[in-house]
């Protein structure tokens, strides 16, 4: 980003996180547009932060059910990154979501949200 700019940068992601035929033109612009809202050295240095994390010790005193979604085309995060998270954690299911890109919650909503209602009704959570 700090190289081509904000603009290039802005589509650059979106063309990484959602294929054209999984989001509408109104959905990709949306994101355009909240992406070209951010501050990029804010955007930057969060970037730094969260390629420095490690919550490899923190997992096992997550005792909760927990559903972890993931694509199985992200450019960003290998499938092996979940995969080794549900393994740290004590009660965890992995759904991952064939031919999806990084952006799932948009992408894949509907998917995503039926994916959530079930597993908290088969785990009974409340």
């Amino acid at each position: 980003m700090a190289e081509q700019g904000l603009e290039a940068w802005s589509r650059d992601m979106i063309e990484k996180r959602f294929a054209p035929w999984q989001t509408s033109d109104e959905q990709r612009d949306w994101f355009d547009r909240a992406q070209l809202a951010s501050d990029g050295d804010t955007i930057l240095q969060l970037a730094d932060v969260l390629v420095g994390l490690d919550f490899t010790e923190q997992l096992l005193d997550i005792n909760c059910p927990v559903l972890l979604m993931h694509p199985d085309s992200s450019p960003f995060i290998p499938l092996e990154i979940p995969v080794q998270l549900k393994s740290g954690l004590p009660d965890a299911e992995l759904m991952v979501i064939p031919g999806a890109r990084h952006g799932i919650v948009l992408s894949h909503a509907h998917q995503c949200a039926g994916a959530v209602a079930d597993f908290i009704r088969r785990r009974e959570i409340s």
